[in-house]
C-alpha cells in the first residue's frame, strides 16, 4: 500500500519500489519474530530497570546491601523474648465465694487496707434463707407437739395407764429425733448463710479491680474469684505467660546462666523494673486467649524503688536469653513460623 502526499503515483516506476520492498519485508519479519517472545509485555514494562542494573550506582548499592548482610550475620547482640503477665506481691492470699449468691453489697475497694476478719463482701441467697425458715418453722411446731407430749406423759404417769404411757414415750423419742436432724440441717443452711458474708482471710490490703463495676447486684458461683488480699511490702514477683514458640531459648539457658528480666507496668509505663527468671515450666498449657505458653516465674529485686507497682497490674517483659548475631535476632519470628508452620509437616 502506497500513499502520496505530493502527487499522484503514475510517476513511481517498480523498480523504484523495489528498495522499499525490501526493507519493508525485512521490518515486517523483524515485528512478527519479536511479538512471538514470551512474555514481551513484562520485559517491555522492565526494561528501565535493566539500564538500572547495569549503572555503576546500582553496583555501589548492591554492594553496600552485601556488605550490611554480611555485617549483621557477623556482628552478635543481646536477643530477648517477650512475655506477658502479672505483677504480684510474693505474700498474698486469694478470695473465693464460698457459696453461691447475688452480690448485695461490696464494702471494700483496690488499695484498701483491711485486717483478718474483716467484712469484704456480703452475698444474698433467697434460696438459702427460705429452707432456713421452713426449718425454723417445723422445729417450732414439733417442739409444740413436744411439749404437749411431755405434759401427757405426766398425767398418764399419774393415772398408771401402762399401754398409754408406752405409746406416748415413743413418740416423745420419734419426736425429739426429727427435731435433733432438724436442728442438724438448720445449723449447716445458717453456717452457708454465714458463709455469704465473705471475710479478709488475712492482714493486707485488697488488690481487685473495679469491684462494684464487675460484681455488684451479681449472681455468683461458688469457686469464682473475686478479690486478692497481698502484703504489700518489698517482696514482689512476676508471673509471666511466655508463648510456647521462645520457650526453647530459655529452657536451655535457665540452668546455665541467669535469665535477666525488664519489664514495665501497665500503672505506670514510664519506669523500667528488673527482676530475675526463678523457674520456667517444662509443661505447656493453653491460656485463655488460646496460645500455648509456659508459666514463668522471675522475683523482683528489692533493692530497687518499687513506688508504682500494684498488685495484679499487667506487665511486658523481655527475657534475656543470650547472644545472637543482629541477622538471627531480627529474623527469630520467621525462622520459628518457618520451622513449625512448615517444616515441621514435610
Amino acid at each position: 500500500i502506497l500513499e502520496s502526499f505530493r502527487g499522484p503515483l503514475e510517476s513511481v516506476s517498480p523498480q523504484h519500489l523495489r528498495p522499499l520492498r525490501r526493507e519493508a519485508a525485512f521490518s515486517l519479519a523483524n515485528a512478527k519474530q519479536h511479538q512471538s517472545i514470551p512474555m514481551i509485555g513484562l520485559l517491555t514494562a522492565i526494561s528501565p530497570l535493566t539500564d538500572l542494573i547495569r549503572s555503576r550506582w546500582f553496583a555501589l548499592l548492591a554492594a553496600s546491601m552485601i556488605g550490611l548482610f554480611i555485617a549483621a550475620a557477623i556482628i552478635t547482640t543481646d536477643h530477648y523474648v517477650i512475655a506477658t503477665g502479672e505483677v504480684q506481691p510474693v505474700e498474698r492470699q486469694e478470695v473465693f465465694v464460698a457459696v453461691e449468691g447475688a452480690v448485695q453489697d461490696i464494702l471494700v475497694e483496690d488499695g484498701q487496707p483491711v485486717q483478718a476478719g474483716d467484712v469484704l463482701m456480703r452475698l444474698d441467697s433467697s434460696e438459702l434463707r427460705s429452707q432456713s425458715e421452713q426449718l425454723a418453722g417445723q422445729i417450732a411446731s414439733m417442739s409444740q407437739r413436744l411439749a404437749a407430749l411431755s405434759s401427757m406423759q405426766v398425767t398418764d404417769v399419774d393415772s398408771d395407764e401402762s399401754a398409754s404411757s408406752s405409746r406416748l414415750a415413743m413418740e416423745f423419742r420419734q419426736y425429739s429425733e426429727e427435731i435433733g436432724h432438724l436442728r442438724e440441717q438448720k445449723t449447716l443452711i445458717d453456717e452457708q448463710i454465714d458463709q455469704l458474708t465473705i471475710r479478709s482471710p488475712r492482714d493486707g490490703v485488697v488488690m481487685a479491680w473495679r469491684l462494684r463495676e464487675r460484681f455488684l447486684g451479681r449472681p455468683l458461683q461458688r469457686g469464682n474469684h473475686v478479690m486478692t488480699i497481698g502484703q504489700l511490702n518489698d517482696d514482689w514477683r512476676l508471673e509471666l505467660r511466655l508463648p510456647d514458640r521462645y520457650a526453647a531459648e530459655a529452657l536451655q539457658l535457665i540452668n546455665k546462666e541467669t535469665l535477666d528480666v525488664s519489664f514495665v507496668v501497665a500503672t505506670d509505663p514510664t519506669k523500667s523494673f528488673d527482676a530475675i527468671v526463678r523457674t520456667i515450666s517444662r509443661a505447656v498449657r493453653k491460656d485463655q486467649q488460646g496460645q500455648y505458653v509456659h508459666d514463668v516465674v522471675a522475683l523482683v529485686g528489692s533493692e530497687q524503688k518499687l513506688e508504682g507497682l500494684r498488685g495484679g497490674a499487667n506487665a511486658t517483659a523481655k527475657i534475656y536469653v543470650g547472644e545472637r548475631s543482629i541477622l538471627s535476632s531480627w529474623t527469630s519470628d520467621l525462622v520459628a513460623f518457618v520451622h513449625r508452620r512448615i517444616l515441621f509437616y514435610l
